[in-house]
C-alpha cells in the first residue's frame, strides 16, 4: 500500500477566515473554517494553494489567494480540518437561506460574474440573427444560399461542444470562455469585410463556433457556482436573460442596420464580445472558482496517472460506453424540446402569414409570445428546486405540444394571439431546464466532456426540427405539421416520466462540519474534492 505523506488542502468554508497566512491553520475565536484534506502521493511535493472564499458581506468579487505550502499532520489536533470521507465527519443539514439573501446571492452577487456577461453574449447572438440574412441578400445570395449561411452557425456550434469540454478540463473555463468571445469578435470582423456570400457563411461559422465554445464552458462554471438545490433558479435566470437578449438584440441590430447598414451592425458586435470577456476576466468570483477547478483537475490527473486510469476515461468512445444510457435518456428529451422550440419560431410566423396578417401584426404576435416566457422565466426555476426537475420537464413538454395543437386550428388574429400566449406560458416553465438537467447528471470524472456530448445531441434538434416541419408542411398540410409536433410534445412528456432519472448524478459534497463551533458551513462551489479523495482511497488499496 502506498505511503501518503503530503496533503493537498482545499477550503470549503463559506465563512470569513481571520487567518492571514496559509502556512498554518488555527482556530478562530468566532468562526472555525473547515477544510477538506485530500491526501497526495509522496512522489512529488507541489506547493498547495489555500483559497479564501469571497466575502459577500463586503466585496463579493474580492478573492485572497496565497501560495504558501500548508502542512497538516493530525486531524485530532486540528478540529477544523477533516479528511474527506472520514467516518468521524458529521453531516448536519444546511438551513435554507432566507428569500432576501437568496435573491442577493443569485442576482446581485452574481451580476458581474454571470448575468452581465450572459446578456452581452446574448446580445451578440441577437444582433447576428438580424443582420446575417439581410447581409446575405445584399451580397446576392438566393433563398437556398441564405439558408445554408444561416445554418452554418448551428453546425459549428454542434462541432464545438465536445472540443470545448476537453479544453475546459485542461485550461479552465475562464480561458475557454474568453477564447469563445475572441472567436465571436473575429467572426464579426470577417463578416463586416465580407465581399461574397461564401465569406459571410465562413464568418457565421466562426461566430457559431465561438458562441458554442463560450456557452459550453459557461455551463461548466454554472454547474459549480451554486449548490444543487439552488441550481434550478440560477439556470432559469440564465434562460430568462437569454430570452431577453433574443428580444433586445434584434431590435438593436435593426436600428444599426437602418443607421449604417449591415456592416455597422456586424462590427458593433466586437465591443459587446470584448466587454463580455473583460467581465469574465476581471471577476474575482470566476477567478476563484476557476482556480479551484483547475487545481482539483490537476490533482485528479496526477492520481489517475498514478493509478493507471489516465485521461482515457474522458474520451468520446469511453463516455458513450459508460454513460450511453444516460446520454440517451436525457439527450433525447432535450433534443425534442429544442425541436419544439425551433419549430415554434418557424411555424408561428408562418401561420400568421398564411392568415394574411400584415407584417406589423406578425411581429406583434411574436413579441407577445416571447415576452411572456421572458417575463415568467422564474417559474421554472422555483418549481425545479422546490418539487424536482420532472415537475418542470413534463408540463413543459405537454404544454408545448398542446400549443401546437392550438396553432394548427388557428385561422384568425385572435386565435393566433391565443396560440402565441400558449407558447409563452408553456416555455416559461422550461427556462433553464435543459441546462439544469445537463449539470445535474454530468459525472464528476468527466463533467465538461459529458456536457459537450449531451449538448451536441441536444443542439441537433435545431437542425432536425425545422427540416421535418418544412417537409411535412410541403408534402401534407400546415395543420398536419402542427399536429405532428403536438403529438411529439405529448410523447416526449411520457419519455420524461419514464426515462429521466429521478436523482441527480452529481450529488453535492456533504458540508464539512466545524467541530465544536456548532455552526453549519455551506458546501463548496464544486463537487470535485470528494471524487479526488475517492481516487486517493482507491489508489491506496
Amino acid at each position: 500500500m502506498s505511503e501518503f505523506r503530503n496533503l493537498s488542502i482545499t477550503s470549503t468554508s463559506g465563512c470569513r477566515s481571520r487567518s492571514s497566512s496559509a502556512a498554518s491553520i488555527h482556530r478562530d475565536e468566532e468562526v472555525k473554517p473547515a477544510v477538506v484534506v485530500v491526501a497526495r502521493p509522496s512522489y512529488d511535493r507541489v506547493p498547495v494553494q489555500h483559497f479564501e472564499q469571497p466575502d459577500d458581506e463586503n466585496d463579493a468579487e474580492t478573492i485572497a489567494l496565497t501560495n504558501e505550502p500548508s502542512r497538516i499532520t493530525d486531524d485530532a489536533t486540528n478540529p477544523g480540518v477533516h479528511i474527506v470521507g472520514s467516518p468521524t465527519t458529521s453531516t448536519p443539514p444546511t438551513p435554507s437561506a432566507p428569500s432576501g439573501q437568496l435573491f442577493r446571492h443569485l442576482v446581485i452577487n452574481l451580476a458581474g460574474s454571470v448575468h452581465i456577461p450572459n446578456l452581452l453574449q446574448g446580445s451578440t447572438t441577437g444582433m447576428r440573427s438580424s443582420f446575417i440574412p439581410i447581409f446575405a441578400k445584399e451580397l446576392g445570395a438566393d433563398e437556398g444560399m441564405i439558408g445554408v449561411i444561416t445554418a452554418a452557425a448551428g453546425v459549428a456550434r454542434m462541432m464545438a461542444n465536445f472540443p470545448a469540454g476537453q479544453l475546459t478540463t485542461k485550461h479552465g473555463f475562464t480561458t475557454v470562455m474568453n477564447l469563445g468571445m475572441a472567436a465571436v469578435a473575429l467572426g464579426s470582423v470577417v463578416a463586416a469585410i465580407s465581399w461574397d456570400p461564401l465569406v459571410l457563411g465562413f464568418a457565421n461559422f466562426i461566430l457559431g463556433g465561438g458562441v458554442g465554445t463560450f456557452i459550453l464552458s459557461r455551463h461548466v462554471m454554472l454547474a459549480t457556482i451554486v449548490e444543487k438545490k439552488q441550481r434550478g433558479r440560477l439556470m432559469s435566470m440564465i434562460g430568462g436573460g437569454e430570452r431577453w437578449s433574443s428580444v433586445i438584440g434584434p431590435v438593436v441590430g435593426g436600428v444599426l442596420i437602418e443607421l449604417g447598414g449591415s456592416r455597422l451592425c456586424s462590427i458593433a458586435m466586437v465591443p459587446a464580445a470584448l466587454a463580455c470577456a473583460l467581465c469574465v476576466s476581471r471577476s474575482g468570483r470566476v477567478r476563484f472558482i476557476d482556480q479551484k477547478f483547475r487545481t482539483e483537475n490537476r490533482i485528479r490527473s496526477e492520481i489517475e496517472i498514478e493509478t493507471g486510469e489516465g485521461p482515457q476515461n474522458r474520451d468520446l468512445m469511453t463516455l458513450l460506453r459508460n454513460y450511453g444510457r444516460l446520454i440517451l435518456s436525457v439527450g433525447f428529451y432535450a433534443m425534442n424540446i429544442i425541436q419544439l422550440r425551433a419549430c415554434r419560431k418557424l411555424m408561428l410566423p408562418l401561420a400568421a402569414m398564411n392568415a394574411g396578417l400584415r407584417p406589423s401584426i406578425v411581429g406583434l404576435i411574436l413579441s407577445v409570445s416571447f415576452a411572456i416566457d421572458a417575463t415568467l422565466f422564474f417559474l421554472g426555476g422555483m418549481i425545479m428546486d422546490k418539487f424536482g426537475r420532472k415537475f418542470s420537464a413534463i408540463p413543459t413538454s405537454i404544454n408545448l405540444g398542446l400549443a401546437f395543437f392550438v396553432l394548427g386550428q388557428s385561422q384568425s388574429t385572435w386565435s393566433l394571439f391565443f396560440a402565441a400566449i400558449a407558447f409563452g406560458f408553456a416555455d416559461s416553465l422550461g427556462a433553464g431546464l435543459l441546462m439544469t438537467l445537463n449539470a445535474d447528471h454530468a459525472p464528476k470524472k468527466a463533467g465538461p466532456e459529458f456536457m459537450g456530448v449531451l449538448r451536441t445531441v441536444q443542439d441537433s434538434g435545431q437542425l432536425f426540427g425545422p427540416l421535418i416541419a418544412g417537409w411535412v408542411a410541403q408534402v401534407a398540410t400546415f395543420e398536419t405539421a402542427c399536429n405532428l409536433f403536438g403529438v411529439l410534445g405529448l410523447l416526449n412528456a411520457i419519455w420524461a416520466l419514464v426515462m429521466l432519472p429521478n436523482e441527480a448524478s452529481d450529488e453535492d459534497v456533504v458540508p464539512a462540519a466545524n467541530v465544536g463551533s456548532g455552526r453549519e458551513l455551506s458546501p463548496p462551489p464544486t463537487a470535485l474534492a470528494s471524487d479526488t479523495a475517492a481516487l486517493v482511497q482507491k489508489s491506496s488499496t
